[in-house]
């Protein structure tokens, strides 16, 4: 096999192996979010969802908020919506917990964060990696209080699963806005390679065909 065969074995081989994966950037306002909408899958196709957990420890449906009701949900650009610890189509139903579930290895997470709670109390973070084993747990002695900012939250690792958002106390309300992450890198499409490996021996075989 002559020298030139192989460079264009790999060069069609290497259209096979492109990853998938980039920077994410949720800020909740797709299409259809507005004032108290369910929050399920909109966000799936982008590795992350998001789930809630009742005071009384079930699993609920969170809701995107605006400050059409409260002035000082005040989104951060680009605006209105953010995610909230609301559920049940009220703002005054509030999860302990919000969960933010990532489908694949997620690293580089940031996300805003706005308390409405009591001065003086720690919303606890915890960080799940993707066998589910609790690697950090951090509290933001900044983010407290009901005054209407927002802080800025990273999280370490780059083998996150699942963030949780754990309320202080009941009632407490609390919002998220601006999530961003990497990705990692997928599996290359198998089948996409394999049809380039036959494509790519069978221009050998013409191409050998051709020189004897």
């Amino acid at each position: 096999m002559n020298t030139f065969c192989i460079a264009s074995l790999v060069g069609v081989l290497s259209m096979g192996t492109a990853y998938a994966g980039g920077d994410p950037f949720i800020d909740f306002n797709a299409p259809g979010l507005g004032f108290l909408t369910d929050i399920t899958t909109q966000y799936a196709a982008e590795g992350v969802t998001f789930s809630g957990v009742a005071w009384g420890g079930g699993a609920v449906t969170l809701q995107t908020f605006n400050n059409s009701y409260f002035s000082d949900v005040n989104a951060l650009a680009p605006s209105p919506n953010v995610l909230s610890d609301y559920y049940g189509g009220s703002p005054y139903t509030r999860a302990q917990t919000i969960q933010i579930n990532f489908t694949s290895p997620a690293s580089d997470v940031s996300f805003e964060y706005n308390p409405a709670g009591y001065l003086g109390a720690d919303t606890v973070f915890d960080v799940y990696n993707t066998s589910d084993v609790l690697v950090d747990s951090f509290s933001d002695p900044n983010a407290t209080g009901d005054n209407g900012n927002w802080y800025l939250e990273t999280i370490p690792g780059s083998d996150v699963g699942q963030v949780d958002i754990v309320a202080p106390t009941e009632g407490w309300g609390h919002y998220v806005d601006n999530l961003q992450f990497t990705e990692s890198a997928s599996a290359p499409d198998g089948g996409m390679t394999l049809g380039l490996l036959g494509t790519a021996f069978a221009a050998m075989a013409g191409l050998r065909k051709k020189l004897s």
